[in-house]
């Protein structure tokens, strides 16, 4: 157990100076999730055969897409599936691999499928029907120039939509010439281009030739932009931009500011309604210490940094923050064997200090209720169709929905898509908010601050230098617990 009262681990800088549980494996005590839908489930009398990454609606629902058999699919929203291919007005077939859906607080979608027949890739909204299908003419440019691959939709809470799609201009409608652009379509008004292939940001030319990966994702609020592109005439390995804002925060070949430089950015991004962000990826140091998460351009975690007993290994997979500034990331750890883990930080700011381990591969979870296993987590989704996929969501309500695959606990189903949701533990409000009643700071903070000092404990480690207790440490409580909380 850690300051929060839930297993897992506080993080100090690079080391840690007390040991830390091992996360949770088969056999022990089972971890209570609830388990939203899972491949073999029957819908409206079709099999589920696939699950597609969850998201959240801005009044906190969640929704995601189920592939069923007889070539339908169905959107899950809130507690149940909401919408049926077979209810669209038009042929709607099977959704990307890579497809997401996202809900307004009035309960109206956006998502990338395919329409008509034969099927074209396609934005469908609720709002506007289908828009943008591969072979339309593309909008904003000359006659005859046309779309192609439109993706990654994204609905803003006043039902307007942002999506990325290429543009051919030989009019043959094929990829090899197709330009990235992202356009936009307010509830009333035409759809614009706002960036695209030759635009300038913050004195780089964006590149959006078929071969880069161009990027982008609104805060919920849709004020802040966070874009990862690639640049015209630098060389592989000094071409990627990550820019917030039209500005760009951290270029590749450039320096970290912890003595390497930028390389290569992942293709999952999040960023709140504060300007806050997180990103990752690798830079060109050491490849022991290369692998990163950053939050807002700053690199506060390496992979081989050793965490109490654990040492960060592998890739990170996903990222995702709220607008309470949480933060939460998929990565995997050794201890000794190599796990994937979804860790939950209460505090983004301090990423090191507040992380902790919520789920993990081989952990036992039950999902009735009973305080008995039902299944074991075989992994964090593994996607089989490439890198771009979306694993974890975070709420603003004290739940992260996750894309786990299962495993039976006799061994004879395992791999199982899912959704799970998971129940995020108390969040204390500074560093000094270390018991119970979380949210208010008061004596049981001062005592169990006392009590981890004492004992040397992580909890009471606030300060440099870390891995030793001192009156550095008892300043940095104090001054946490005269702040208050907000």
């Amino acid at each position: 157990m850690n300051a929060l009262g839930y297993r897992g681990i506080a993080f100090g800088t690079l080391a840690v100076c007390a040991s830390m549980a091992t996360p949770l494996r088969a056999g022990d005590e089972p971890i209570a999730v609830t388990l939203l839908a899972k491949v073999g489930d029957v819908i409206d009398g079709s099999t589920v055969t696939d699950v597609l990454g969850p998201t959240v609606s801005p009044d906190d629902k969640v929704a995601f897409i189920l592939r069923l058999t007889e070539q339908r699919h169905a959107i899950w929203y809130d507690d149940g599936v909401f919408f049926l291919s077979d209810d669209a007005p038009i042929a709607l077939a099977l959704p990307y691999s890579d497809a997401t859906v996202n809900f307004d607080s009035a309960g109206e979608f956006v998502y990338a499928t395919r329409v008509g027949d034969p099927p074209r890739r396609a934005i469908y909204s609720s709002l506007n029907g289908a828009m943008s299908a591969e072979c339309d003419q593309a909008p904003g440019f000359p006659p005859g120039v046309v779309i192609w691959s439109p993706e990654f939709p994204q609905m803003m809470d006043d039902g307007s939509i942002y999506w990325h799609a290429r543009y051919d201009q030989s009019g043959l409608c094929v990829s090899g010439d197709a330009r990235f652009v992202l356009y936009h379509r307010p509830v009333a008004g035409p759809i614009t281009a706002i960036v695209q292939d030759g635009d300038m940001i913050d004195g780089d030319q964006l590149n959006g030739d078929p071969f880069q990966i161009t990027r982008s994702i609104l805060s919920d609020n849709g004020s802040n932009m966070l874009l990862r592109f690639e640049e015209f005439g630098f060389p592989l390995g000094e071409d990627e931009r990550i820019a917030v804002n039209g500005q760009v925060v951290a270029s590749a070949g450039s320096a970290t500011g912890s003595g390497d430089n930028w390389q290569y950015f992942g293709y999952e991004y999040a960023i709140n309604n504060d300007g806050d962000y997180l990103f990752f990826g690798t830079t060109d140091g050491s490849i022991t210490t290369r692998k990163f998460l950053a939050y807002d351009a700053q690199i506060i975690l390496r992979v081989n940094q050793v965490l109490g007993d654990n040492v960060l290994a592998l890739d990170v997979r996903d990222v995702d923050i709220n607008n309470h500034n949480q933060a939460a990331f998929v990565w995997g750890y050794r201890n000794p064997a190599s796990h994937e883990a979804i860790f939950f930080a209460p505090d983004a700011s301090d990423i090191p200090g507040s992380s902790i381990v919520l789920l993990s591969q081989g952990d036992l979870i039950d999902t009735d209720g009973n305080g008995e296993g039902d299944w074991i987590i075989d992994t964090i989704f593994d996607n089989p169709y490439g890198d771009v996929t979306h694993l974890i969501e975070l709420a603003e309500n004290g739940m992260i929905y996750a894309h786990v695959e299962l495993r039976s606990l006799d061994g004879s189903a395992h791999n199982l898509d899912a959704i799970v949701a998971i129940p995020l533990p108390a969040s204390s409000c500074n560093p000094a908010d270390l018991a119970e009643p979380f949210g208010a700071l008061d004596f049981s903070d001062v005592t169990a601050f006392l009590v981890a000092f004492a004992g040397s404990q992580p909890e009471a480690d606030l300060a440099a230098p870390f891995g030793s207790f001192d009156f550095s440490d008892v300043v940095a409580f104090l001054t946490a617990f005269g702040s208050g909380c907000p």
